[in-house]
């Protein structure tokens, strides 16, 4: 668990490669079909879930903008998030809170364990906190967001690892994020509609109906996705 040495993560953030324009309008093409899948489930499935601002034109904005973007994913998820070591570490790559458990030391103080080893690594952290913060209700995310990595980094260097700029680490958090948005929408296909139809879904009353509730992987995929939009 020693650290990538710089060389190493160069390696590994030169392994890019150019699109012929045939094969980035190929692309596009099929990430504008799974976008429209996910305005369509937005829309016209689970509705009663999803904020009124988001409605109508705000979902077409947010395809466009992901279109825009879509031939970068890879250097935004992958290539700069290795660029430099001191953003890569081992750590859990989905500590939802489900994955943890929390304790008052004898001080009074609140400590906190790891209860899920499953993806264990050694990966950069910043693509690692979608999967830790991805769960939080977009007010408390906004709220918090910073606090929370400042918390982290403060933690990370209290631990022995280097200070990072706050900006630095907002910057590949958010680089990440837009593409955890694209992610969030290849889960209908490959998973809720494989778990439930879409007549069930559309009869569903909200959130917090019971029958959704009890959808353990659909409630937490259909949540990401409406609260990562």
């Amino acid at each position: 668990f020693g650290p990538f040495d710089a060389q190493q993560l160069l390696r590994f953030s030169a392994e890019r490669r150019t699109l012929r324009p045939q094969q980035l309008e190929s692309q596009r093409h099929s990430v504008g079909r799974i976008l429209d899948t996910a305005i369509d489930f937005l829309s016209n499935v689970v509705p009663s879930m999803v904020p009124s601002f988001l409605q109508g034109g705000k979902l077409l904005k947010i395809k466009e903008e992901l279109l825009d973007m879509f031939h970068h994913f890879p250097a935004m998820s992958h290539q700069f998030q290795l660029n430099n070591p001191d953003y890569v570490a081992a750590m859990h790559a989905n500590l939802q809170a489900d994955n943890a458990f929390f304790w008052r030391d004898e001080y009074g103080d609140l400590s906190c364990g790891v209860l899920d080893w499953g993806g264990f690594n050694r990966s950069p952290f910043c693509m690692n906190f979608l999967g830790c913060l991805s769960g939080a209700d977009p007010e408390v995310l906004l709220g918090h967001e910073e606090g929370i990595l400042r918390c982290f980094r403060d933690e990370y260097h209290r631990c022995g690892g280097p200070k990072l700029p706050l900006d630095e680490l907002l910057l590949r958090y958010h680089l990440g994020y837009i593409t955890f948005v694209y992610e969030s929408t290849t889960w209908i296909d490959r998973e809720i509609y494989k778990l439930v139809d879409k007549e069930e879904l559309r009869n569903y009353e909200g959130i917090l109906d019971d029958r959704f509730q009890d959808n353990f992987r659909v409630r937490c995929r259909t949540c990401c996705l409406i609260n990562s939009f």
